[in-house]
């Protein structure tokens, strides 16, 4: 539930779409039964669901829309977020931000049947807008499964922790900058958090 500013340590950014929650595992299923009966996870190897899959940018929106309208059936990518971020609530604000499609209500909805707690939710039109909307928010920390988004946070000198996903998975293992943080699950996400902003992590 969107909580009220208190004082912390500072204050983190967190995606939703494919860092909180798994829509992508619901819209390839989409994708598998009306485009594509050979696509999967696994072979969303590029952030397009057109380079993967051959299905039109337009038309993945769509689906992604969908998806959201059904929220309730939309999964955790990661059964321990809302531990972590319980504790990581404990020393620092949490803002969602997102560039995905949908209905705000249905996102707020989602995050609260999940026990995610969060400090405010913004929805953007463009992935660079993240950064704008965290630098109003004094934001130090991002975690977001984008390597566009990660790259531009590590430009401005913040730091980015990029949760792996298939389509990011061989920028994650060639990234040399060293304010990019590649994180393989949220327990892992967790520990970093713990030695960047003083959260315990333990489980």
């Amino acid at each position: 539930m969107e909580g009220k500013l208190r004082k912390a340590k500072g204050s983190i950014a967190v995606d939703l779409d494919n860092t909180l929650a798994d829509t992508s595992g619901v819209v390839v299923g989409m994708i598998r039964e009306r485009y594509n009966p050979e696509a999967t996870m696994e072979g969303w190897k590029h952030y397009s669901a057109e380079k993967s899959f051959g299905v039109p940018h337009p038309t993945n929106l769509k689906l992604f829309h969908e998806a959201w309208k059904s929220w309730r059936k939309i999964p955790l990518v990661d059964g321990s977020i809302p531990n972590v971020l319980s504790r990581v609530h404990e020393n620092a604000n949490i803002y969602i931000i997102t560039a995905t499609v949908g209905r705000k209500e249905d996102f707020t909805n989602w995050l609260d049947s999940n026990r995610i707690p969060y400090d405010g939710i913004t929805v953007v039109s463009h992935f660079d807008e993240k950064i704008t909307e965290g630098s109003l928010r004094n934001i130090r920390t991002y975690i977001d499964d984008h390597e566009s988004v990660v790259r531009s946070v590590a430009a401005a000198g913040k730091k980015a922790i990029l949760f792996e996903r298939p389509w990011n998975l061989d920028f994650a293992k060639s990234n040399t900058d060293q304010n990019i943080i590649p994180a393989s699950s949220w327990k892992e996400i967790g520990r970093i958090l713990d030695s960047l902003h003083g959260v315990s992590s333990k489980q």
